[in-house]
């Protein structure tokens, strides 16, 4: 059987993405290379078997689906973990997946309804109890992008989510009274300088908007203090 001839594309391609698999610690399992949209095997950083598709890491997708929480059975046991951090209680409705609001019950025994992937990022369970105080910029380096946001607390789930999905430099962490009007100054001043956020990513910028965005956050009108 002759050889497939592959194009200087293709072998561009897998090049790309042995590169990138270095780069998150991860391998590849040795499969015939199919192209960018064909799953491959391959081992996460961690040792979990993963399948995921060369072009949707190279776009900054998590390459480990249980690293970034999308395991069902995983992201079930993380938020039963999250909530017992937190010191909530989750009302037993049947799992529905990570975007599915649950009904669960805040320390002081407000009831909520919360997605458990978006509390796993960093968001507060209640909206009665919640305070916006951090804010967060992080970079993939290899899709070029920057991202910027706010959470509540302890920024390390939000920011290793990110991680997962190829967000892997922490350029900033602020903590600030306002996070949320220092986040819309942030989208201000993009807006003036005219840089247009990443199609359907409201907060997801080219990286050429980096320095406007860490000006904008060190801002004398807000007072913020750097988180290690």
């Amino acid at each position: 059987m002759a050889a497939v001839r592959r194009t200087a594309r293709s072998l561009a391609a897998e090049t790309a993405w042995h590169a990138r698999l270095a780069e998150l610690g991860a391998r590849d399992g040795g499969e015939p290379w199919a192209g960018i949209r064909t799953p491959r095997l391959c081992w996460c950083s961690v040792g979990h078997e993963c399948r995921p598709r060369p072009g949707g890491i190279a776009q900054g997708q998590g390459i480990c689906r249980v690293c970034v929480g999308r395991d069902p059975a995983t992201a079930r046991t993380a938020w039963t973990a999250r909530l017992g951090e937190l010191g909530a209680t989750d009302g037993g409705e049947p799992w529905a997946g990570t975007m599915h609001p649950r009904l669960c019950f805040c320390p002081v025994g407000h009831e909520c309804h919360s997605s458990p992937g978006n509390v796993q990022q960093g968001a507060g369970i209640c909206r009665l109890c919640v305070v916006w105080n951090v804010v967060y910029v992080v970079v993939n380096p290899t899709a070029h992008r920057v991202k910027f946001g706010i959470t509540s607390g302890d920024p390390r789930p939000r920011l290793r989510t990110h991680h997962g999905r190829g967000y892997t430099e922490v350029v900033r962490t602020v903590e600030i009274e306002h996070a949320r009007a220092a986040e819309q100054a942030i989208l201000a001043a993009l807006a003036v300088a005219l840089h247009k956020p990443i199609p359907g990513r409201r907060e997801y910028f080219d990286i050429s908007a980096l320095d406007l965005i860490l000006a904008a956050l060190a801002s004398p009108t807000e007072k913020g203090t750097a988180l290690p």
